[in-house]
């Protein structure tokens, strides 16, 4: 029972406080750019190859 009454509950912080500065920011900023940098030419590639697989194979056409 006293220590019930002894125990304090444990704080959780109030807010967030981020100590980066804006050179990290830059620095997170650029990796992200290069990361969409290369997305944007895999997706392209990989519509293409969808493209080139749903697409009737036309060499098979001319030659029956």
């Amino acid at each position: 029972m006293i220590a019930t009454l002894v125990a304090t509950p444990a704080f959780a912080a109030t807010g967030f406080e981020d100590h980066s500065g804006l050179l990290c920011w830059a620095f997170l900023g650029l990796c992200a750019m290069i990361v969409v940098g290369q997305l944007i030419p895999a997706v392209m590639m990989l519509l293409g190859a969808a493209k080139g697989v749903m697409k009737p194979n036309e060499a098979k056409e001319h030659h029956a």
